[in-house]
């Protein structure tokens, strides 16, 4: 019953292109259009841009998990379903600089139990429907190329790694190995060609 057909090799998927970090400048606007926009969303925007954590790891994080001195990144949470561990490990810990510090002190806390980031409902965040309903159509109303809001782990990382902090360190904050680091996110940092002496 095959007689005649013809066997085609499977198709090769494309390897995705890197995801581009936001610039310092495009950061801004973003803020900005969130905090003009959506106040109810701007603390877990600038969460995002602060920690580069997964988005399904802000939305699963509770008050139990801040310290005075570090987070303990130990849940996700995806698709309206909690789940313990992480992508890559069963917990680790992000240091609470200055600046998250001071946004956490902004926020209402809550019992240990209670999500520190939620809908406007109160309900937790579901990433989906924040993607969709909330981020694409704020950033895809300003004058910078669109990128979805886990750009905001790549401009973390990017970030970091512009400011000369140790590849190690960097991928035990973010919960990736140093090979990954390397492999994804080094390549986006622009870089001049230097002045070589002739």
């Amino acid at each position: 019953p095959f007689a005649g057909m013809t066997i085609r090799s499977p198709v090769k998927k494309e390897k995705r292109d890197r995801r581009e970090p936001f610039t310092p400048g495009e950061k801004q606007q973003i803020l900005a259009a969130f905090d003009d926009r959506h106040p109810h969303y701007g603390p877990y925007v600038r969460f995002l841009f602060l920690t580069g954590c997964r988005t399904s790891e802000a939305n699963g994080l509770q008050w139990g998990d801040i310290g005075d001195d570090a987070i303990t990144f130990q849940r996700a949470r995806m698709e309206n379903r909690q789940q313990q561990g992480l992508k890559t490990q069963a917990r680790r810990q992000f240091p609470v600089n200055n600046q998250l510090r001071d946004l956490l002190d902004s926020l209402d806390r809550g019992k240990p139990t209670d999500f520190v980031f939620s809908m406007e409902s109160g309900s937790p965040v579901d990433g989906h429907n924040f993607l969709n309903r909330i981020w694409r159509p704020t950033v895809k109303d300003l004058p910078i190329p669109y990128r979805p809001q886990y750009a905001t782990r790549h401009t973390f990382i990017t970030e970091c790694l512009t400011a000369g902090v140790p590849v190690a360190t960097i991928a035990a904050w973010v919960g990736n190995t140093p090979q990954t680091i390397y492999q994804s996110y080094a390549g986006s940092i622009p870089m001049p060609v230097p002045d070589i002496e002739i």
